[in-house]
């Protein structure tokens, strides 16, 4: 063991200290970086680690957020100290229990870990299950109400990311949150449509929806997601900001890079993470509220299931309206713990086509005297020609191929309907990637000073 003067590389998170008054994790650990400055020694920028999304007690992002830092083990366990006093009480009302984690980073790399990373990631973790995790590697822990905050904390501690994306956050001042946020609305537009692919998610221009600032009393002002902190920096000055900014700081974040899906299985267990390769075995159905389902059957596990589209993935229940029995898809969304006809329900997050059935429509057959479609005389007596007057006693209905206005491809809800964890149809193919070296003022909170002086009624 290092000694406790010796410099060693740590992980401190934090988890849960949102409310809907005003409260945010992110907000939590940029405030703490202010006042920290760069006497701490941060090796990396901030992560924001998004977790399984079908958990159902989540925290309103279900995330949780990690500094990688370097300090002896004495001055570490200081910042630790620091960090905690600036946490939120816990509280039943706001549903808030926060927790905080400090780990060496070499712990991060064992096996053990990651297939704890791993499950967090897809399925339920209890909180004994991450209690006797800490015990083995926290240098120091705390969990305050009912220390389910410590969940989420160990998960941002522990994160291991081979793909990974940036957010830039900003935050008001405290005399704004609660007010309108002062964004132009247009110059989300504007902006989107310059700055797409590279940073993503800004704007949903099918339904018309600026994307990148919450509701409510949320301190965040806005969020940038994207490929390159540095394009993040110089985009934000796009925007038609007219109330000040407090500051912002980017965030190394898993946001976007399905990282939930690529550790998922078929397994069918409430709340899961799940992917399959399946048949479709029934027609789509539309339900009451605007929800389409179809039944699946696995291809290679042979059970059964529902996959439901619900109505705010909008477009994509268009795409599921085309398919017919027989379509190969790959399904992939949360296991929901709700049974229908003895078969367990999947709430669809991507849906891809792997394989069509050829799109045949039955039509009666034509006059061979006048071309024009024979009229059917009843089951099993032929067809008649209203035209020619003629009977066909042995005519046989035909087949013809249709277009069916679908392809293999990946399909996805449109972006307001996205997860945070969802990869965008933009960012396929770009895989795992080194990270590249960035100078190490941008780990820390940036003064961002564009906003208008004349608020802009």
């Amino acid at each position: 063991m290092p000694s406790s003067r010796e410099l060693q590389s740590w992980s401190l998170a934090i988890d849960d200290t949102d409310s809907l008054q005003g409260d945010c994790t992110t907000e939590t650990m940029f405030s703490f970086l202010a006042s920290a400055g760069e006497t701490l020694k941060l090796i990396d920028f901030p992560h924001l680690i998004r977790f399984n999304p079908n958990v159902p007690w989540k925290t309103r992002g279900n995330g949780g957020v990690s500094i990688r830092f370097q300090a002896t083990r004495k001055d570490a366990e200081e910042i630790f100290e620091e960090l905690n006093r600036r946490l939120p009480s816990a509280s039943t009302e706001l549903n808030r229990n926060p927790g905080i984690v400090l780990i060496p980073l070499d712990a991060v790399k064992e096996a053990n870990v990651q297939k704890f990373y791993h499950k967090i990631m897809t399925r339920v973790v209890l909180l004994d299950e991450a209690i006797e995790l800490l015990n083995t590697l926290a240098v120091s822990y705390l969990g305050k109400g009912t220390k389910r905050g410590l969940i989420g904390a160990l998960g941002a501690s522990i994160a291991s990311l081979n793909d990974f994306t940036f957010e830039l956050l900003t935050y008001r001042t405290r005399d704004m949150i609660g007010q309108p946020r002062k964004i132009e609305t247009a110059s989300v537009l504007r902006f989107e449509k310059k700055w797409f692919p590279r940073i993503f998610n800004s704007y949903d221009i099918d339904n018309d929806i600026p994307l990148i600032a919450p509701r409510g009393k949320d301190p965040v002002l806005f969020g940038l997601r994207g490929e390159n902190p540095l394009e993040l920096l110089e985009a934000y000055r796009d925007l038609e900001i007219y109330e000040p900014v407090a500051g912002g700081l980017i965030f190394k974040t898993n946001q976007g890079t399905d990282q939930h899906l690529e550790f998922a299985t078929n397994k069918l267990i409430p709340f899961q993470a799940f992917v399959d390769t399946g048949i479709v075995i029934s027609p789509p159905e539309d339900l009451q509220g605007g929800h389409v389902r179809f039944l699946t059957r696995s291809k290679f596990e042979k059970f059964e299931y529902w996959t439901v589209c619900y109505e705010p993935s909008k477009q994509l229940r268009s795409i599921i309206r085309k398919l017919i029995p027989n379509d190969e898809i790959e399904v992939a969304g949360g296991v929901r713990n709700l049974i229908i006809d003895k078969r367990i329900t999947i709430n669809l997050e991507r849906l891809k086509i792997l394989r069509l059935e050829p799109g045949m429509i039955r039509e009666n057959p034509h006059c061979p005297q006048c071309n024009k479609h024979l009229t059917s005389k009843g089951k099993g007596q032929g067809f008649k020609c209203k035209k020619c007057k003629k009977s066909f006693p042995d005519a046989k209905p035909t087949l013809r191929k249709y277009d069916r206005g679908l392809h293999p491809a990946i399909y996805l809800p449109p972006p307001s309907a996205q997860r945070h964890l969802t990869q965008p149809i933009c960012r396929y193919g770009i895989g795992s990637k080194a990270m590249e070296k960035y100078n190490q003022e941008l780990f820390y909170p940036i003064s961002l000073s564009k906003t208008r002086e004349n608020k802009k009624e």
